[in-house]
């Protein structure tokens, strides 16, 4: 049957069979299509919203509209589940203490008066 097929595909022969599974074949890709969209497009929606965070109503509205209720819950909790990048953590600790120590010396500029701490 294999042989049979290969030659009609080589000689250009449009058989029953290979009408059949040309039909099959456009169909079942066609399905996979419309599948595998939704399910890119909340992946990537989920890969680019911040980690350990809820996603934003935009995000939950998009995903809403390509998934039916339960893998529109299962991408929420997905998302606020992921741990945050350790550097972002680590970044965000750095600026929190650079704003403590800013503001420190906002206090000590006041505190002396602000003329004397420029000619230092």
């Amino acid at each position: 049957v294999a042989l049979r097929m290969g030659e009609a595909a080589n000689a250009g022969i449009a058989t029953p069979v290979m009408q059949d599974v040309q039909t099959t074949v456009q169909s079942a890709m066609a399905q996979i299509t419309q599948q595998a969209a939704p399910l890119f497009t909340a992946l990537l929606i989920v890969a680019r919203a911040p980690p350990g965070q809820p996603l934003t109503p935009q995000q939950q509205e998009k995903i809403s509209s390509v998934f039916p209720n339960e893998a529109n819950d299962l991408f929420k909790n997905i998302a606020e589940v992921l741990p945050e990048d350790p550097q972002v953590t680590q970044l965000k600790r750095i600026a929190d203490k650079l704003e403590c120590v800013e503001a420190k010396l906002d206090r000590l500029i006041k505190a002396k008066g602000g003329a004397d701490v420029g000619s230092e």
